[in-house]
């Protein structure tokens, strides 16, 4: 190798003089140079491999040519305008919540009712005003998760710490025993289900001929 210096310590090296010093920290600077030489050399040919995938990934359309995922978003874009206004076909009338074509699954979900904190609110300012509206604790002592205890000083003080838990509070509002006007006064919002759409595609086959 000749980048690496001739004159080298032991494999369990004890420097007791200056000059095992200087050779030490040679030998160090060396495999340095040479990682960093290294490393230098595999970002150029990650990013040679990157700029010959680049180049393959694209394909003709209409005498242009276009990268792969401007071609995926489109064309997703597409499928979804026709689900959504076909979707009752699609579905056998609602029947179900997916549909299994040749080459996807197209599906429909709806997420949960949900709650956050308002903009400029966080955990420690709601928690500070729903200690200070005593009338609107007692709602709220279910929606509180249980109290943890932590070490506080290395004397063994303890104190006490609330947390407030999104899921036992979008709980109670489901079940009516919390209104989203009571929330907001306290800096949390209520973020209303939403359906999602989403295609699973299939691995494609290529056929000849």
């Amino acid at each position: 190798m000749s980048w690496y210096p001739k004159q080298r310590l032991a494999a369990e090296p004890q420097i007791e003089t200056s000059q095992q010093l200087e050779i030490a920290l040679a030998e160090m600077a060396a495999i340095e140079t040479r990682r960093k030489a290294l490393e230098a050399a595999r970002e150029q040919d990650i990013q040679l491999v990157k700029d010959r995938c680049e180049s393959h990934c694209v394909i003709p359309v209409e005498r242009t040519h276009t990268a792969f995922n401007d071609r995926l978003q489109t064309l997703e874009k597409a499928v979804e305008v026709y689900a959504k206004e076909n979707r009752e076909q699609l579905l056998a009338g609602g029947k179900t919540k997916s549909v299994k074509l040749t080459h996807a699954t197209l599906k429909w979900s709806t997420s949960k009712q949900s709650i956050d904190f308002l903009e400029n609110w966080n955990e420690k300012k709601v928690i500070e005003i729903v200690d200070s509206k005593k009338s609107f604790l007692a709602q709220l002592l279910k929606c509180i998760e249980s109290i943890k205890w932590f070490r506080a000083t290395l004397a063994c003080l303890f104190t006490i710490k609330v947390t407030v838990s999104k899921t036992a509070i979008a709980k109670a509002l489901a079940e009516k025993k919390i209104t989203p006007k009571e929330l907001k006064g306290i800096g949390l919002a209520v973020i209303p289900a939403k359906e999602k759409f989403s295609i699973d595609l299939t691995e494609y086959q290529v056929t000849n001929g």
